[in-house]
């Protein structure tokens, strides 16, 4: 993907969380059932909290579930959207949390400056990266954002990836936008990439990229992780959101 193409698509996913936060927020307000069985693979590594990386954090429903879950030692929430983060934050004043510290970061995911930031403060037991990866344009990008996870973690640290499977969403594929409406072409986008509309509270269109398993496991193996497990949940038909779980295995 030309860089001119990946610029295009990363300024029409600002604009679209600019102009969608408070209704996507709404849509946001509960954990997912996949954030359960991700927690449960958490508890079966350790029995003490967690240094845990939110990347693409957005409302900081995660923050939530985890600390209510009791396995948050120490949280870093990094987004690109203000809106989002000011939701982090208020959420983070209003969850008890005894001992738990927290820090928050305003960045754009695809910079290569934001890690120095996190990590200031020490390695993470866990990063989760969910329904962010999706949305960052050409496959070099993404490549480069998973190793950018895997170097924030600790030796026996772990990723958690969560990524929408719009395709398998009958609703959702009526919702599929020509490429047109953002003055590009299907030749200019990678296989596997979308554009979505959003018609609650606003009219918008955002980018997402349709990951297999497979992919996400080459950009994985790239960044010296292993494959610990896929999983699917989510949605009506519990299919909805891909996960994966990565390590460094013995590779590190």
């Amino acid at each position: 993907m030309k860089d001119r193409v990946r610029q295009r698509i990363l300024a029409l996913n600002r604009e679209f969380y600019a102009q969608v936060a408070p209704f996507f927020a709404e849509t946001r307000a509960q954990p997912w059932p996949g954030f359960a069985l991700a927690a449960q693979f958490l508890r079966q590594r350790s029995a003490s909290p967690l240094r845990i990386l939110d990347a693409g954090c957005g409302n900081g429903r995660l923050f939530t579930f985890l600390a209510r879950a009791e396995l948050l030692a120490h949280y870093a929430g990094v987004d690109a959207n203000a809106d989002l983060l000011a939701r982090t934050q208020a959420r983070i004043r209003q969850t008890p949390r005894p001992g738990i510290t927290s820090q928050i970061v305003q960045a754009d995911l695809t910079s290569s400056r934001w890690p120095a930031r996190v990590r200031a403060m020490g390695a993470f037991d866990a990063v989760f990266c969910l329904a962010t990866l999706h949305h960052i344009p050409s496959h070099a990008w993404r490549a480069a954002l998973v190793c950018r996870l895997a170097a924030a973690l600790q030796s026996a640290g772990c990723l958690i990836l969560s990524n929408w499977q719009p395709l398998r969403s009958p609703r959702v594929r009526r919702k599929l936008a020509a490429w047109s409406c953002c003055q590009l072409r299907a030749t200019d986008v990678e296989a596997g990439d979308h554009l979505i509309t959003w018609t609650r509270g606003v009219s918008a269109v955002r980018y997402v990229h349709s990951h297999t398993p497979a992919e996400l496991d080459r950009m994985a193996q790239a960044a010296r992780l292993r494959l610990v497990r896929h999983f699917r949940a989510d949605g009506p038909a519990q299919d909805l959101n891909l996960y994966s779980i990565y390590d460094f295995g013995h590779s590190r």
